[in-house]
This record gives C-alpha cells, sequence and structure tokens, in this order.
C-alpha cells in the first residue's frame, strides 16, 4: 500500500531589488520570430505587435501566414534558378512584400533569414544545395538590394541582419552534407560582405543537440580558415530547463572565444517550451505552452538568460497559424500568458537600466530595471517541473531605498491573467502569494 505523502510547509522567498547597482542596459529578451496580428484586422492594424514590443522580428517559416504559400524563402523569392539574378522580372516579391511592409508598419526591426523553410517527404527541393553558391549568393545581394536600396520597384528598411540558412545540421533544413553548408556560408557572406560593408552577415541557426558543438567548432574552424565574416552567431534550443538554455549559452560562448570570437554577438533565435518531440509530447508541450505555466517558463527564460551572455532571444513564434504560438488564441485573439510575459519584458526594456535584484529560492527567477525618473519595475516567474509542488508560497519583496507604497501588481497563475492584485506594503516590505508556474509583474 503505498502513502500519501502530504505537500511540504515552505517558508517566505524574500526577493530584494538593489536600484543602486546598475547592471547595463535590459537586452532584447522579448524579439520573436515573426510578430503578432491584430485579431480584427490583419492588414492595417497589429496592436498585438505595437503592445508586445518586439525589438526584433526574424523572418523565417513566414510562408504559414495567410498572405499566401510562397514568403521569404529564396526559392519563392527566385523561382527559377537558371534565370538571370541581375533581371528584376525573374522575383517574385509579391507576398514577401505583403508580409515585409505590415512587420515594418509594427516598428519592428528585421532579421531576415536567407534561406528555406523545412521540408518532409520523399522528394524535397528548398533544403537542397543550391546549384551554383555564387549564383545564390547573387540573388541575396538582389534581395538585400529590393529591401534596402529600393531596387526592382523595392524599399528603403535598412534591414541590418542577415541570416544565412536556418539549422543546416538537420536533414528537414539541410539536405547537403556539412562542408557543402560551411562552403555555401563562406561564399555567400564574402560576397554580401563585399556588396554591404555595413550590413551584418551571421549564422548558422544551429539546432543544439547531439554533435552540434562538434558541428559548431567544424563550421568556426572552416570560415575562420577562408575569412568568411560572421558578424553575429545564432543558435536554437527547445526545452522545458531554463538552466539547459544556461548551460549550452556558456558552452557556446566558450567555444567562440576558443576560435578568437570574444565579444561576438551572440542570438538564441528560436525557442519555446518543449518537453520532447514524440507525437504524444509534442502534443502535450502544445497544449501546455498555453497555460500559465508556459508564461511562467518565458517569463523565467527571459530573466535567466538576461544575466548570460547571450544578446537577443527570439520567442517561438507569434504567427497566428502556428501551434507553437502561445502568446494568443489563433481563432478570437485572446492573450494568453505568455503574451504577458512577453509585454513584461516590454515595459522593463522601457525602463532601461537593469539593476540588481536577488530571490532566495531556486526556482524564483527575476529580473528588475529602473528609469531615468526614478520609477522601477521587477518581473518575478516561479517556475518548475515538479508536479508535486503544490503549494503557494509567500513572497517578501524589498527594493532598497524605496518605500513601495505606490506599487501596483499584475499577477498570471493558475487563477488569474495578468489581474491587478489588492496589495499594499508595510514597512517597505510589499507581501504576496504565488502559485507554482506563475509570474508577477510589479511597477513602483
Amino acid at each position: 500500500m503505498f502513502a500519501v505523502l502530504p505537500a511540504r510547509a515552505q517558508g517566505d522567498v524574500n526577493v530584494t531589488v538593489r536600484p543602486a547597482k546598475e547592471a547595463g542596459a535590459v537586452k532584447m529578451m522579448n524579439a520573436a520570430n515573426n510578430f503578432a496580428w491584430a485579431p480584427a484586422d490583419k492588414e492595417n492594424g497589429v496592436p498585438y505587435a505595437k503592445e508586445l514590443a518586439c525589438p526584433f522580428s526574424r523572418i523565417h517559416d513566414a510562408e504559414r501566414v495567410p498572405h499566401g504559400s510562397g514568403i521569404v524563402d529564396v526559392n519563392a523569392v527566385f523561382p527559377d534558378f537558371d534565370k538571370d539574378p541581375s533581371k528584376p522580372e525573374n522575383y517574385n516579391f509579391h507576398h514577401s512584400d505583403r508580409y515585409m511592409k505590415t512587420v515594418v508598419a509594427t516598428g519592428t526591426k528585421i532579421l531576415y533569414r536567407l534561406g528555406q523553410s523545412a521540408e518532409s517527404g520523399p522528394v524535397t527541393i528548398g533544403p537542397v544545395p543550391p546549384k551554383d553558391f555564387k549564383k545564390w549568393a547573387v540573388i541575396c545581394e538582389h534581395i538585400i538590394r529590393h529591401y534596402n536600396e529600393g531596387w526592382a520597384d523595392g524599399y528603403h528598411y535598412g534591414i541590418e541582419y542577415w541570416e544565412i540558412w536556418n539549422e543546416p545540421n538537420i536533414a528537414l533544413f539541410w539536405a547537403g552534407t556539412p562542408e557543402q553548408y560551411y562552403e555555401l556560408y563562406a561564399v555567400s557572406s564574402k560576397h554580401l560582405k563585399k556588396c554591404f560593408p555595413s550590413l551584418k552577415f551571421g549564422g548558422p541557426a544551429i539546432a543544439c543537440g547531439d554533435k552540434s558543438n562538434e558541428w559548431t567548432d567544424d563550421f568556426l574552424r572552416y570560415i575562420k580558415a577562408r575569412k568568411a565574416p560572421l558578424d553575429f552567431f545564432t543558435y536554437h534550443q527547445y526545452t522545458v530547463d531554463p538552466g539547459l538554455l544556461v548551460s549550452i549559452t556558456r558552452t557556446l560562448r566558450e567555444l567562440l572565444d576558443s576560435h578568437g570570437y570574444k565579444g561576438m554577438e551572440m542570438q538564441l533565435g528560436e525557442w519555446n517550451y518543449v518537453t520532447g518531440w514524440s507525437m504524444a509530447k509534442v502534443a502535450y508541450s502544445n497544449d501546455i505552452r498555453r497555460t500559465s505555466l508556459g508564461g511562467a517558463f518565458a517569463a523565467a527564460v527571459m530573466c535567466t538568460l538576461q544575466k548570460e551572455s547571450v544578446d537577443k532571444l527570439f520567442f517561438y513564434d507569434l504567427r497566428e497559424y502556428t501551434r507553437y504560438n502561445n502568446a494568443y488564441d489563433r481563432y478570437d485573439g485572446v492573450p494568453w500568458p505568455a503574451f504577458y510575459a512577453l509585454y513584461s519584458w516590454a515595459q522593463l526594456r522601457k525602463l532601461g537600466t537593469a539593476v540588481e535584484v536577488e530571490a532566495s529560492a531556486d526556482d524564483f527567477y527575476a529580473c528588475a530595471a529602473k528609469g531615468p525618473d526614478g520609477r522601477g519595475g521587477v518581473l518575478i516567474a516561479r517556475y518548475g517541473t515538479d508536479l508535486n509542488d503544490v503549494l503557494p508560497r509567500n513572497v517578501k519583496l524589498r527594493v532598497e531605498g524605496s518605500d513601495l507604497k505606490n506599487a501596483v501588481c499584475f499577477m498570471t497563475d493558475k487563477n488569474f491573467l495578468f489581474s491587478g492584485l489588492p496589495v499594499g506594503a508595510e514597512n517597505g516590505v510589499l507581501s504576496f502569494k504565488m502559485q507554482p508556474n506563475s509570474f508577477v509583474w510589479i511597477t513602483y
């Protein structure tokens, strides 16, 4: 006979903010892949994107939005590889232009992924290595000229970041050998940097996992030997453990440093809550991401990676037609908890300067910031994967130099969705309870 063990009583959690101890700028932890449509008006208004204030939108997998099936991918923009890339009539910018115009209208900067989306099945077209790497680079050159220099009735968007391919260590995205990708990157980055010396070219958008460090090591060695430019380094990881993201980031930082890329900008180009890749785990992850657990995970990841060497995080994904969008409901546009985690981070970025913050429990994550006018804010997440952890914990927040009399709190948990809490500070201490897998945004 099994004994039912009672949940353990847990003590107070102390969170202390020290505004006098500055910790640099609040980073772009709330960038995203694609962007949030307006539920009511997809063509002219995008209030969700504006509320989230995503600093960057990584344009990848964009073909699955309702503008059409062929967007952004190189073989969609330039459908016949045998034609002359110098002639505007050989390009089809129609769907991509509509999509890019809508993104730019939100005020969000763009990171444009040059390459292909995934394909599955017995025959693939997009992920196959181009027949001529130099010609592919010339095609990319003209795509850049279209969006930055007005070529072919184009635009002057000033897009700075251009990523070369996506997850080339996975067959769904790259049907060639690793060495073929290394060569494609070297050829295209050198050509594009010569054409546009002020722009940034990077990658490889590697999918972290088995043997990915060895793959990356070989990639870095190859491009350095050929003096190919690498202006920023990108990597992807889906997990339920914020600590794994910290470990991966530190390992890749060490790897970059060992090849002489000290200070190299790092971007976590895709991330979200995923328990595994079996059909059952994928289905479970799709459902759980939309709950307060998914929101707490997002808040915890942003808080913990703020302290690491990664410069930008790109949440995957804000398209309405994807199971990875756990920011808002695809049918009626109602926000879900992760929306408010990203929204809270946008408020931290508006304040501007990160300050030291400390939490006394391992399953609590926090980031705090202050503005030039003395206002402050703190995002606190309680996140864990222990299903036996069911009791709320009392949190005592202290901000050095503030009595917190004007503090305002918004709670998201299994019962509340960014709801205001009736709290009051006593003797400079703000007390409130947090359920497992929840987060709170506090201004003062």
